[in-house]
């Protein structure tokens, strides 16, 4: 089985890997991470104009968050469509978000793409993942320095999960010989536990062995710039506002059965934080 896989070197793209044949889709086949990726079995990095020059048989379909998002997309799955694949799992956003007239715009063009791979004739499932872990810990290098730790999730208590877990559910989708029973279904994903001020600290504190403390809450110029994001620091506000109202927590933010039954988040943060240490 021939598996594509595009935004191969972003969060979650890595980890939907296994015994197929997967090509993963990069803009750059020679960078860094794309070549870690090529020492995997069966994994070859091509750029999206190479990936379809001969039969494809599934794709994961997930890009960064741009304001092109849709045209990206939409282009990734005309040209799925011409190769022949048979199956697409499409990552989305928190199902809370997804409405005609959010406020938040990646939001609108999950949806967007959601409505296009509706309206056509390939089958597909959308994983709707909560926030990342990533969007928690985007100041664990200064951490160790400083003993302080600053979160984009002041206030607020959200069920983030691991993007490995994403993606292995991706790829748990992708390897069934007949996942008909999740075609046009559309999965929330969340992680195995709440995260807040308090379980961040406690986190840090065991995993670095040092008196951890808040040392205050990221600005969302300071998230956008930390991340690289080329998008307008304030389209991140209302989904800002949102995870501060208590919406994003395990209570409000239900993981799907069907998920939990066939791939379980497991990744904890301070599982997360332990491993990023180790490699940094």
């Amino acid at each position: 089985m021939r598996i594509a896989v595009t935004g191969a070197t972003g969060n979650t793209g890595a980890a939907v890997t296994g015994r197929h044949h997967v090509l993963a889709i990069t803009r750059d086949p020679q960078g860094k991470a794309a070549q870690q990726l090529a020492e995997l079995p069966g994994v070859v990095p091509v750029t999206l104009e190479d990936a379809f020059t001969e039969p494809v048989d599934r794709i994961y379909l997930a890009s960064a968050v741009t304001r092109d998002q849709f045209l990206v997309e939409t282009d990734v799955i005309i040209a799925a469509r011409k190769a022949g694949v048979e199956y697409i799992v499409k990552l989305s956003t928190v199902d809370a978000w997804m409405e005609v007239y959010s406020d938040i715009f990646y939001a609108r063009s999950h949806l967007a793409v959601e409505c296009f791979l509706e309206r056509g004739d390939i089958p597909f499932t959308c994983l709707r993942a909560n926030l990342f872990h990533t969007s928690v810990g985007i100041d664990l290098d200064a951490v160790p320095k400083t003993n302080q730790f600053r979160t984009f999730l002041h206030g607020a208590s959200v069920a983030t999960i691991d993007p490995d877990d994403v993606g292995r559910a991706a790829a748990a989708l992708l390897s069934l010989e007949d996942p008909s029973r999740h075609y046009s279904k559309k999965y929330m994903l969340t992680g195995p536990e709440d995260v807040n001020d308090q379980s961040i600290g406690e986190a840090l504190r065991e995993v670095l062995q040092a008196d951890v403390t808040f040392g205050g809450t990221l600005t969302v110029d300071e998230f956008t710039k930390a991340t690289g994001s080329p998008i307008n620091p304030k389209s991140l506000l209302p989904p800002i506002t949102f995870l501060r109202q208590g919406k994003g927590d395990r209570a409000h933010a239900v993981a799907s059965p069907e998920m939990l039954a066939l791939a379980p988040p497991k990744g904890t943060f301070k599982e997360f934080i332990t491993q990023y240490y180790a490699k940094n």
